[in-house]
């Protein structure tokens, strides 16, 4: 038996899983989640936003970069103003603007200016946002918004989904309202099994035929040979059981690529046939994908 596909460099995933939630400070965090049974209603997973590499017990008042930059002067008169243009900034991938936007402490953890930029280069783009409420709590004030993201499975931030809800608290300085970024939470919002069981079956049909669509690009993961041999076979596949990737040993090459958070996502569809096979989908960009093929079980 083969595993092929990508490699285990699932590395950069210590990024503290926000992302994109904000786009992701320093990275996503971790992304571990257990598997849940098939639903039929989206996933959430929920997550702190991340802690910055480089923290600081500074006073606020005394912020500033940790290179010599001089403090980011007051850039929101209103909470609102500060969690609209910290997130106007990041669709728009300016980063320097929005690290104007963030409270003197995270400015200090993220080492300034540069450091704050940096740690967007391996991380996907919030692509749009929409503010949803606002709602003051003990001098700060929680900002709650809906999140477009640019979906993606890959080794580096493991799998994102196209849609999230984020809390960000808005606190008041010296300088105006900032925000504080390594206070807020995130929570993914996958998309429902629905379909999961007709992509599969998609799939297989296509592998008969020698073609290879409605797969990830990266290349699969688990059995190749057996994914290799349907090329051309004449032969008549039934759909089975959807479910939950629960067992260590099959889901090992899927962690090791992706992270656990995306094997919680993913789902395997038996299929009984010549040659008997589950097929493993992940949900990317509101449909699923084949990401891999492993032998039935005894």
């Amino acid at each position: 038996m083969q595993t092929s596909g990508p490699g285990s460099t699932g590395t950069l995933r210590t990024i503290a899983v926000l992302i994109v939630g904000l786009l992701l400070g320093v990275g996503l965090a971790s992304w571990i989640a257990r598997p849940r049974a098939p639903q039929t209603d989206p996933v959430s997973s929920a997550t702190q936003l991340p802690v910055a590499p480089q923290t600081s017990q500074a006073d606020e008042s005394d912020a500033g970069d940790a290179e010599g930059e001089p403090p980011s002067p007051a850039v929101a008169a209103r909470a609102r103003d500060a969690v609209t243009g910290f997130l106007d900034a990041e669709v728009a991938g300016d980063f320097a603007t929005s690290y104007g936007f963030l409270s003197a402490q995270d400015q200090e953890a993220f080492g300034g200016r540069e450091g704050w930029i940096a740690s967007h280069a391996d991380l996907p783009p919030i692509t749009g946002f929409r503010l949803k409420s606002l709602r003051a709590t003990e001098g700060d004030v929680q900002a709650t918004t809906a999140l477009r993201l640019r979906s993606t499975l890959d080794e580096i931030v493991g799998l994102v989904p196209p849609r999230a809800n984020a809390t960000w608290t808005v606190r008041p300085q010296s300088d105006g309202w900032r925000v504080a970024y390594t206070e807020g939470a995130i929570k993914w919002l996958y998309p429902s099994d629905q379909g999961a069981t007709d992509a599969a079956t998609t799939w297989v049909t296509d592998r008969l035929a020698c073609e290879k669509a409605h797969q990830h690009p990266g290349g699969l993961l688990g059995d190749s040979d057996l994914a290799e041999s349907l090329c051309g076979m004449d032969a008549e596949f039934s759909a089975g059981v959807m479910e939950p990737l629960t067992d260590v040993t099959d889901g090992q090459p899927f962690i090791a690529a992706y992270g656990a958070e995306a094997l919680a996502q993913m789902r395997s569809v038996a299929f009984d046939g010549p040659t008997p096979m589950r097929v493993v989908l992940a949900p990317v960009a509101d449909h699923w994908t084949v990401v891999g093929v492993l032998e039935a079980r005894p």
